[in-house]
């Protein structure tokens, strides 16, 4: 858009426009729909706009569109310009049952999970030794998502099993479900939830649960799309609430 620049400056119109990962002068890196968002809105950070607007030509257009999704009501405006899809949708995400050999790359990225709470704890070793100890045991399962069948992995999904005696039928349990940051608005998280609904139907779970913040908006909104809900056992206006009590003695 540089042959516009004099035409905007006459309307007032501040133009700020940037590589996506690959193009330009940038470094070839993984990204998504989701993550060239996110550096849509640490671009609009560093020159402090709070509100804005965004613009796509051609195949930049859904990256405008994800941008407006994700930051709300800090964009006024859309506008596409001859758009066309995201390439991404023409390879699905791969995702699969993790094994033994896999234990490393399931605890690397359960740490990344870990670092993105900004903790210190579990160790990394600790994470390594329990991935070894829950794949050995056989009541859970972990499984890995990538961009494609060729791809690492940079997403994990921790599937947990238990009896229950109100439905004579294993339970499952999401422990945990994470994309990393890069990878993340490319559906690999809902291909994982999808996985992990096969999985729990296989085992023969009549019902399968996970536990979630009340703040992850965009986490919630994943879950509600495939069905998971805050009224599974109870009737509205009712909700179902988790409680925990720690029994860490250092905290």
């Amino acid at each position: 858009m540089a042959w516009a620049d004099h035409l905007l400056a006459d309307v007032g119109v501040r133009w700020v426009a940037f590589d996506r990962p690959g193009y330009g002068g940038s470094t070839p890196t993984a990204f998504s729909v989701g993550s060239v968002a996110k550096m849509a809105l640490q671009v609009a950070d560093q020159y402090g706009l709070e509100r804005f607007r965004t613009s796509g030509w051609s195949g930049g257009g859904p990256f405008a569109l994800g941008t407006a999704a994700i930051a709300g009501e800090r964009v006024e405006a859309v506008g596409v310009i001859a758009g066309a899809g995201p390439f991404q949708l023409g390879v699905p995400p791969a995702v699969w049952l993790a094994n033994a050999t896999e234990a490393a790359s399931v605890a690397e990225l359960l740490i990344g999970f870990r670092n993105w709470y900004e903790r210190d704890w579990p160790t990394d070793a600790s994470f390594r030794a329990s991935v070894d100890r829950i794949i050995a045991r056989g009541d859970a399962e972990f499984l890995l998502g990538a961009s494609s069948s060729e791809a690492r992995p940079v997403a994990v999904c921790q599937l947990r099993f238990r009896r229950s005696v109100w439905t004579s039928a294993d339970d499952g349990w999401i422990e945990d479900l994470f994309v990393g940051a890069d990878a993340r608005g490319a559906g690999i998280g809902a291909a994982l939830l999808d996985l992990a609904g096969e999985r729990a139907r296989l085992r023969g779970c009549l019902r399968i649960e996970l536990d979630a913040s009340e703040e992850n908006e965009l986490a919630l909104r994943l879950y509600h799309r495939h069905g998971f809900s805050e009224h599974s056992k109870t009737v509205a206006p009712h909700r179902e609430l988790l409680l925990g009590l720690s029994l860490r003695k250092d905290l």
